[in-house]
């Protein structure tokens, strides 16, 4: 019985210094916890900034193609318009030249 006696009080003695230790590393756990916590909501804010400054770079950029290529299509049609009226006078010039006779031996 004093055995039996002496695990209990070794397993109680054992208890009663481990319990504590626990419960502190406990609250360090807990601690350590919530600095990685706030560190991971840090990175986490500044990535998101440099996403959002990227992301607004791009559209800019983006923008900035738009407007170009507005500009080039502006400038195609206006030759395009140019080529056209050019090719209606030259289609004007052929039916204007006389196709037989005036100037030529046979007149």
């Amino acid at each position: 019985m004093s055995f039996l006696l002496a695990i209990f009080v070794a397993t109680a003695t054992l208890a009663a210094l481990i319990v504590p230790t626990l419960r502190r590393l406990d609250r360090k756990i807990d601690v350590v916890q919530a600095g990685l916590d706030k560190k991971i909501d840090g990175v986490q804010a500044r990535l998101e900034k440099k996403i959002d400054g990227v992301q607004a770079r791009i559209e800019t950029k983006i923008e900035g193609v738009q407007a170009e290529l507005r500009m080039v299509e502006r400038r195609l049609g206006d030759r395009i318009d140019t080529l056209s009226d050019r090719v209606a006078r030259l289609e004007g010039r052929v039916f204007e030249v006389p196709l037989h006779g005036a100037g030529t031996e046979a007149d």
